[in-house]
């Protein structure tokens, strides 16, 4: 979900506050014991931050994906942005490292995304043990303006405020659409054993008709050959209506059409009955 900036801190029961930390933020990937690092724009993170590969020790379940912000901390315990940037450019290991989980996406090897926050919140609590490097961030409902006067006197200036029930409306939607899949394709398993070269030609041609909708250049494989035939669309249907174009100016202006021969004549009968 794309981040709205406010102007102050506020209250409101409906929402979850918790630390901005002035930090990377990472997704952490614990499978079968071994920990994997992704950082935008590092190839191993997991190099720059090895104090962190105990993190899959202190998970109570397998195949787990946690959204979470990477740190390191001073002397004092406090995040430092210079220490942390000089991690990540690779200027040696210098401060403490710490992770801190705010998120679960999956967990025993299946996706919980489509669940509500508060659910997937809840479910890492309970998964996480908090350590020494890795924790889970602390979160407080309603509470949004004590909370920003809290970090404030800690040096953090930011505050992150998150409805609780952010994803129903997205959980409602991915159910919507997988039943309307799961009709979709009970149909399509029907007209199949009724007809199943029709049905594989239909198909064929409106993946064809999308996938040619969206393209401009085709490029055509010929069987007997390695020759590949070159459709240039977006030309020939520039020159197909160039073409149009110029027919219809080269034509002359409709003349007035004179009238029929047979209504000339029942004209001409019926001024002479009028004479005689």
């Amino acid at each position: 979900m794309q981040a709205t900036v406010v102007d102050a801190a506020f209250d409101d029961p409906g929402y979850l506050f918790e630390p901005w930390w002035p930090g990377a933020r990472a997704l952490a990937f614990c499978e079968r014991g071994a920990l994997r690092l992704q950082v935008a724009g590092m190839a191993d993170a997991l190099a720059a931050f090895p104090e962190l590969m105990g993190m899959p020790e202190q998970l109570n379940e397998d195949g787990v994906v946690l959204d979470g912000t990477l740190l390191v901390l001073d002397d004092a315990g406090r995040p430092d942005p210079e220490l942390l940037r000089s991690r990540l450019a690779g200027g040696g290991r210098p401060g403490r490292p710490a992770y801190v989980a705010g998120d679960l996406l999956w967990s025993g090897g299946q996706p919980v995304v489509a669940r509500s926050f508060a659910v997937r919140r809840r479910w890492l609590e309970a998964i996480l043990t908090p350590g020494d490097r890795v924790t889970v961030g602390r979160a407080y409902v309603g509470d949004g303006t004590l909370v920003a006067e809290a970090l404030a006197a800690l040096g953090i200036d930011g505050l992150s405020a998150r409805l609780v029930q952010e994803a129903e409306g997205y959980r409602q939607r991915v159910i919507e659409q997988a039943e309307g899949d799961a009709a979709y394709f009970r149909q399509l398993l029907a007209e199949y054993s009724k007809a199943p070269q029709v049905t594989r030609e239909r198909l064929y041609i409106e993946a064809m008709q999308q996938i040619l909708s969206n393209t401009s250049k085709v490029l055509i494989d010929q069987k007997s050959g390695n020759n590949l035939l070159y459709l240039p669309l977006d030309r020939m249907m520039q020159l197909s209506g160039a073409l149009a174009g110029k027919e219809q100016a080269a034509k002359p202006p409709e003349t007035p059409s004179e009238p029929s021969t047979a209504r000339s004549r029942e004209a001409f009968r019926s001024r002479d009955r009028e004479v005689r």
